[in-house]
């Protein structure tokens, strides 16, 4: 009977770790899957995004330095819009466009705190921007999160022609072709 309590115990044991092996694949700064993984397979592979903002701006220098071409805003990487993704998906909007999310942490949405915590400040602000708009009267037009906003998220094509306007645009203010009033 000793032994069939112990074998329990030990298959039990062995069941408990091989979940938390399972349950603890994540992309790090140090990690090369993240640095070739689109953001629609990190979000299909359930992966945790365990980096910070800072993080992926200095993963993001590192890549222009190490094979030119220029540095990408944050939005334009991969992990990035990943998270933001999860973040939106797990986020209700209502009629006037704010946004309430259920999420209290990273962990919630298998992402460090640090990205959990960026998403919260930029919502947060973007409501207030449309809460603003709604009491002086004004007429604003929120971002809407629908099925089209979240696959312009994942696609990549999609963010190279978003770069290629904005840095088509920049070159034009440059060259005094496009003025910006304030």
């Amino acid at each position: 009977m000793k032994i069939m309590k112990l074998l329990a115990l030990l298959f039990l044991a062995l069941g408990f770790t091989s979940c938390m092996n399972e349950s603890s694949t994540s992309i790090s700064a140090e990690s090369d899957v993240f640095k070739t993984m689109t953001a629609e397979e990190i979000v299909k592979s359930g992966v945790s995004i365990n980096v910070t903002v800072a993080q992926l701006e200095d993963m993001e220098r590192e890549a222009v330095s190490r094979g030119g071409g220029e540095e990408r805003p944050l939005w334009a990487i991969p992990a990035y819009r990943a998270a933001h993704y999860r973040f939106v998906t797990h986020a209700k909007q209502d009629d006037n466009g704010i946004l309430t999310w259920t999420a209290k942490c990273g962990a919630d949405l298998n992402m460090s705190d640090d990205l959990f915590n960026a998403f919260v400040r930029e919502f947060e602000s973007v409501n207030g921007w449309i809460q603003e708009s709604i009491e002086k009267g004004e007429k604003c037009e929120p971002v809407w999160i629908n099925e089209e906003y979240l696959n312009n998220v994942l696609v990549d094509e999609l963010i190279e022609k978003r770069l290629n306007f904005l840095k088509e645009f920049e070159e034009k203010v440059e060259r005094g072709e496009i003025k910006i009033l304030n």
